[in-house]
C-alpha cells in the first residue's frame, strides 16, 4: 500500500485520527487492507510475482531498453500519476518517450479521499 500512495495523502485521509480500537486510523486501514491480500494470495505466489515483477528486464537477449521499446508498433497509453513512487512519474515519461506510439497522460492524484 505504501508504495502508490503518499504521505500526503495517506494525512490527508486519515491525519492523526484514532479508529474505534484505540490504533491510529491509517494503521487500522493498513492492517485491514493486508488481512485481506493474505486472504486473497498465497504468500508463496505474491513472492514469486514481486520477485518477476522485480526482476524482469526487456532488454535481456534484445539489446538495449530503448531500441527494444522503438520495435514496438502497437499504440500505447502511458498513464503516470504524479505521487506514483513505485512507477514514478519521471520513468513513465522515458517510456512514452521511448515507444513510437505513444501517449502520455499525467493525472494529478487527489490528497483528500473518504476512507474505503
Amino acid at each position: 500500500m505504501c508504495t502508490y500512495r503518499s504521505r500526503a495523502g495517506f494525512e490527508a485521509r486519515f491525519g492523526r485520527t484514532r479508529a474505534d480500537d484505540g490504533r491510529f486510523a491509517v494503521e487500522a486501514w493498513l492492517a485491514r487492507h493486508g488481512e485481506r491480500l493474505v486472504a486473497r494470495f498465497d504468500a508463496n505466489a505474491y513472492v514469486t510475482l514481486t520477485r518477476a515483477m522485480d526482476t524482469h528486464d526487456l532488454g535481456r537477449g534484445r539489446g538495449p531498453i530503448e531500441d527494444v521499446l522503438l520495435g514496438i508498433a502497437a499504440p500505447a497509453l502511458v498513464l503516470s500519476i504524479d505521487t506514483d513512487a513505485l512507477y514514478p512519474p519521471v520513468e513513465q515519461e522515458t517510456l512514452a518517450a521511448c515507444l513510437p506510439r505513444a501517449e502520455l497522460a499525467r493525472l494529478t492524484s487527489p490528497t483528500a479521499t473518504t476512507p474505503s
